[in-house]
């Protein structure tokens, strides 16, 4: 059975229906385009967009309207002075990935709120917009307009340009003079600023199913953008791409990373270290691979030692590096392996309990199984002397 609401737009009634299975049927007078919310939106009847929302929520982010790509951020931006402040926080709360998307023409909702239907943008829509990615400011669209340009043109008043200004020539609202041209970031930083200013993009995947960390550990790995982007999706550091690699295997073998940036995502998750990809390679292997300095490829092999068992492994690490400082690193290893070995056993015999030796002698199957810990404590005791001759 239908469900029929009334919503007030523009002083007029309209009547609602919502279908089985929550399908908004649009009122007669409202064009269907690009999905209701959108046609409400678009059309003005923003208590109508209220409803819809109250109904499917998720519209507000599977929603993309015409052949231009416009979500319903950008028809909000688009409404002008018209469009509700609360209707917009609704949308941005739903969806706040929505203000830095660009349409087919690359104008962010941004561009939108000053290239409007009514002549004038609305001052609080436009700086919840630079609240959340003041980046916008800096984009121009395929014609080398940005929000600001825009602005201009339709003689928006001075509080207004000032917001603009503020954000597209000086520090901004995060520091640092941002330069982008068409969604292209010039440097680490830019990157970073984005992410502090919209975290949800740190979590965000591309078509090809990839995620923010992985491209900058590819890229080689900017150490304070890669802490911010584990701040923001922790979990991040153990996701697989296609061909099954993590983070680290990419900063290990495809990117150029330092030493830092390496323990970094190691001291994320060790086991990582231990974890082979499709190719059946670990980050050992592609620092190997691309033939990274010895301090990576050895920190790497140390949180994977059995890697010392292949010889393949072997054979790569006495072609790229000189035998000296492989002999120094495996001799301080093998010190190491040795004294932490001998802890253990020390530890172990200390634990032995005392043979009264007045005791009168046992009985034959006991004799035997005292016999059978003899032997044990022996080779602990040979193991501790071996490894203390050896340290």
């Amino acid at each position: 059975m239908a469900l029929t609401t009334t919503a007030t737009s523009g002083g007029g009634e309209i009547m609602n229906e919502v279908g089985d299975g929550g399908s908004f049927l649009m009122p007669e007078g409202v064009k269907q385009h690009g999905g209701p919310l959108i046609d409400a939106i678009r059309d003005r009847h923003f208590v109508l967009a209220h409803s819809i929302l109250d109904e499917e929520p998720w519209r507000a982010v599977s929603e993309v309207g015409g052949m231009n790509g416009l979500t319903p951020l950008h028809w909000c931006g688009y409404q002008g002075r018209l469009i509700p402040f609360d209707l917009v926080v609704r949308i941005l709360h739903l969806h706040p990935k929505a203000v830095y998307k660009v349409d087919t023409k690359r104008r962010t909702p941004l561009h939108y709120a000053f290239c409007n239907s009514t002549g004038t943008a609305r001052h609080e829509v436009v700086s919840l917009m630079l609240r959340h990615y003041a980046f916008a400011a800096m984009m121009p669209d395929e014609t080398g307009m940005r929000p600001l340009d825009y602005a201009l043109r339709s003689r928006e008043q001075l509080p207004m340009l000032q917001l603009l200004i503020l954000s597209t020539y000086s520090d901004g609202l995060y520091g640092g003079l941002p330069s982008y041209a068409n969604n292209i970031y010039a440097d680490w930083d830019d990157l970073q600023r984005l992410v502090k200013s919209n975290p949800v993009v740190a979590s965000e995947t591309d078509k090809y199913v990839l995620l923010p960390i992985q491209y900058a550990c590819a890229q080689g790995g900017h150490l304070p953008l890669l802490r911010t982007l584990i701040q923001h999706a922790p979990t991040t550091c153990r996701v697989q791409d296609l061909r099954g690699r993590m983070p680290l295997h990419l900063a290990a073998g495809v990117g150029n990373a330092d030493l830092e940036t390496i323990k970094f995502l190691v001291s994320l998750d060790a086991t990582v270290a231990k974890v082979y990809d499709d190719d059946g390679l670990t980050p050992c292997h592609h620092a190997l691979v691309r033939k990274a300095p010895l301090d990576i490829t050895w920190l790497l092999l140390s949180n994977h030692l059995k890697l010392l068992q292949k010889p393949d492994v072997v054979s790569s690490l006495l072609a790229l590096y000189p035998l000296d400082e492989l002999s120094e690193r495996i001799a301080t290893l093998m010190n190491s392996q040795l004294a932490e070995h001998a802890e253990r056993v020390q530890r172990a015999v200390e634990n032995i309990q005392p043979v009264d030796l007045l005791q009168p002698p046992l009985r034959e199957e006991t004799s035997l199984a005292s016999d059978t810990r003899s032997p044990a404590s022996a080779s602990a005791g040979a193991l501790l002397s071996l490894s203390l001759i050896h340290i």
